[in-house]
Formats: C-alpha cells, sequence, structure tokens
C-alpha cells in the first residue's frame, strides 16, 4: 500500500493463535508504526503449546503476511514480564524486511480463570496431527531448521 505521497503503508492487524484458540486484533487503517492496545486471554496448560502470531496486512481480496513470532508457552513462563521487542521473522524464518514488534506476552496462573472451559476433546489422532503442526510451526523441515540455526542470534554451546 502507498499513500499519495508514495510512501509505504499498511492496514495491519494481528492474528493470534494458540492450539483449537485464535484471536484477531482490529485493523489499524493505513499505518506502520500501530498501536493495538489489545488484550487477549488463553487458556493453555501444557507448556508445549505453541503461541503463534501473525502480523497481516488487510487487503481487498487476500490479507498480505507482513512476519510473524512464535513461542512456547514455557518459554513465556520463564521470561521476565513486561513489554519487550520481538524479531518478526518471513514464512520460512528469515529475518530480513520483516521488522519488529513491540508486545507484552506473559503466562500467570489465575484460579478459577478455567471454570467451565472444557479442552477440545480430541481423538488421538487428533492429538497426534496437533503435536505435528505444532512441531512443523517450531521446526519445519531440516532445511528450514538449518537455515533458522544460521540466522539465530546466540551461539549455544551443548555438551553431550
Amino acid at each position: 500500500d502507498f499513500l499519495k505521497a508514495g510512501r509505504p503503508t499498511s492496514d495491519p492487524y494481528v492474528r493470534v493463535k494458540a492450539r483449537t484458540q485464535e484471536f484477531v486484533t482490529h485493523t489499524h487503517m493505513k499505518t506502520c508504526n500501530p498501536m493495538f492496545n489489545e488484550v487477549f486471554h488463553l487458556h493453555c496448560s501444557d507448556p508445549s503449546t505453541v503461541l503463534h502470531m501473525n502480523v497481516m496486512d488487510e487487503d481487498v481480496g487476500k490479507d498480505d503476511f507482513l512476519g510473524q513470532w512464535l513461542c512456547t508457552v514455557k518459554y513465556l513462563k520463564n521470561k521476565p514480564t513486561g513489554p519487550d521487542w520481538f524479531p518478526l521473522r518471513r514464512k520460512n524464518f528469515e529475518p530480513e524486511g520483516c521488522g519488529d514488534i513491540e508486545m507484552e506476552v506473559s503466562w500467570e496462573y489465575v484460579e478459577g480463570f478455567d471454570l467451565g472451559y472444557e479442552e477440545p476433546k480430541l481423538t488421538a489422532l487428533q492429538q497426534l496431527q496437533e503435536n505435528s503442526d505444532e512441531t512443523n510451526l517450531r521446526m519445519g523441515s531440516a532445511t528450514k531448521v538449518i537455515s533458522m540455526l544460521k540466522r539465530f542470534p546466540f551461539l549455544l554451546d551443548v555438551e553431550l
């Protein structure tokens, strides 16, 4: 999208998904610096649940993908609270050109929050598919993993 003055602009919104739960922010028209100020509460009892956020550009017809960020709930449990900047990645997890998003993402146990909420009942095959889908989100194919590790911002020292 471009304004009449020729400057780039977007109509961004964010789609937040954790397994079967999905939330979408409202769209901010004609801006590259939106302030969403929206709060979503998700039911997550499994620490391996993947929290997946897609930043999209709303367009007539098909919306454009702007970037993504994902983590597991376990990561949120161990990270410091408060707002932070997170790098957006392309669909193949390459970081170039997607920018960053500032957000406050946290995990906390709230007694009684799950009252009345029931996890969807899944067959063993559905559970396996859900786990496989999350693993693909986290890791992808071997080629994607190698590409992602080459761009990983930390040096890992692993002893076996």
